[in-house]
């Protein structure tokens, strides 16, 4: 069943969903066509829809993981960020350095317009689109947002200065 021009029921994985995730999986419909127009119309192949029994945004339909064919993830987040108003969605999660995804929900409560990037397993730090993406393994002043994928990487010298300019900006704005 087609939720919107490039989008299906069961591609967001809803086939057989209660009526309340299906009213959030065609709203998420809606953002992803919205996403895939910002990218100039580039299909978005989505990995991770509805996920009963999923105790977050993915379990009531809210949120989708997709990958852009021939695109880095933070490129893409990049591309589509700059015309993406924070109101649209809740949180744009980039996976670039590992499972190489980018995960996208319906906005929220307090999520709304949330840039992050995965630091570590389980570990997410926010992130501005344009700026340098901290690298795996800085987690510094990284706060554990639930199970990520795992994996191991090395930390670099330019997420570590990344990550200590945004400390002293914070001490500096809050002294």
């Amino acid at each position: 069943m087609n939720l919107t021009t490039h989008f299906t029921l069961e591609e967001l994985n809803g086939a057989g969903a209660p009526a309340a995730v299906r009213t959030n999986l065609q709203s998420l419909a809606t953002l992803l066509e919205l996403v895939r127009g910002l990218n100039g119309g580039q299909p978005l192949v989505v990995t991770s829809g509805y996920r009963p029994g999923d105790p977050r945004q993915h379990g009531s339909g809210s949120a989708a993981d997709m990958r852009v064919p021939g695109r880095d993830p933070v490129a893409f987040a990049n591309r589509v960020a700059p015309s993406l108003s924070p109101n649209a969605f809740g949180q744009m999660i980039v996976y670039p350095w590992t499972t190489r995804h980018v995960h996208l929900s319906l906005p929220n409560g307090a999520a709304r317009g949330q840039y992050l990037v995965e630091t570590g397993k389980g570990v997410y730090v926010r992130w501005t689109p344009g700026t340098p993406v901290p690298r795996y393994g800085t987690a510094a002043n990284a706060a554990p947002l639930g199970d990520g994928p795992a994996n191991e990487g090395a930390a670099s010298l330019e997420g570590l200065l990344y990550l200590l300019g945004g400390a002293a900006l914070l001490f500096y704005v809050l002294r």
